[in-house]
């Protein structure tokens, strides 16, 4: 009928979606709606994102859409992704996947968005009870977890294990800019040498780098800091920085055009 009619059709088996922007709930869930905030959630699960509207009570986290698709007989996470990144309301976007139709077509249109938006998935149906839990629930094949993980490093899909690690990632990604494009030059300011080392290792590990300081940059960090302080990346401030320390600090790396994106850490001080 909706073919019929040039309609488009959301589901069956969802609870719709929710414009918290707008504002606008099409769904029948009866929990108060979450806070109004900068996450998109793209779900095949109607219950899942019942469960998140519930848990995100407590978070400190908001939403801008929460999309419900269920068993996507017309419209799926491809068709809504182009529209939920150019949301100016949404800085980023998580899925809750059992299943991709056209996983070329995914992967291209994900390919686009996460030049102007992260993305995170977290793909379920991993093994095979869950493959078969998943094919009963939607009624679609969950697929080889090996295809989807390599589709979701091609795209650039960030892909999460726990629905707890998903909005981790997309609550700071959606609190900081995209690095440069290509930008892989990192900068760590902290005031203490451990972490420090901790972080060195993290980023080497996924393919980054410490970026290296300009003359006037390292001569700016002489002027502010004490004597003991390393200037060098990872810049340790030691545990006496104050909070002007740091603000003066990341005014200077962030200026500094051989520096990419900028980790800071704090461990809280006796």
């Amino acid at each position: 009928i909706a073919r019929e009619h040039n309609m488009r059709l959301i589901g069956p088996n969802c609870i719709g979606l929710i414009d918290l922007h707008l504002p606008l709930d099409t769904s029948f869930v009866t929990l108060p709606p979450p806070p109004k905030g900068d996450l998109a959630l793209i779900s095949q699960s109607g219950a899942v994102c019942g469960l998140i509207i519930d848990w995100a009570q407590e978070q400190g986290f908001g939403f801008s859409r929460l999309l419900s698709l269920g068993n996507q007989a017309d419209i799926t996470e491809t068709d809504m992704l182009p529209g939920v990144v150019e949301d100016e309301h949404t800085r980023a976007v998580t899925f809750y996947i059992e299943s991709i139709r056209d996983g070329r077509r995914f992967v291209e249109e994900a390919a686009r968005a996460v030049r102007h938006k992260p993305l995170v998935a977290m793909k379920v149906g991993r093994s095979v009870s869950g493959q078969r839990a998943a094919a009963s629930h939607t009624g679609a094949l969950a697929g080889s977890e090996a295809a989807y993980a390599a589709a979701f490093r091609r795209a650039g899909v960030l892909q999460a294990s726990t629905i707890e690690e998903m909005f981790d990632w997309a609550v700071a990604l959606a609190a900081c800019p995209l690095p440069r494009p290509g930008g892989r030059r990192v900068a760590i300011l902290t005031n203490a040498g451990g972490p420090g080392v901790i972080a060195s290792d993290a980023l080497e590990a996924n393919r980054l780098t410490l970026a290296e300081f300009t003359p006037a940059t390292l001569a700016g960090l002489a002027a502010i800091l004490p004597s003991a302080a390393s200037l060098h990346n990872p810049v340790d401030i030691l545990g006496g920085a104050t909070s002007r320390m740091y603000a003066d600090c990341l005014r200077l790396l962030l200026a500094d055009p051989d520096v990419d994106s900028l980790l800071v850490i704090i461990p809280p001080p006796p």
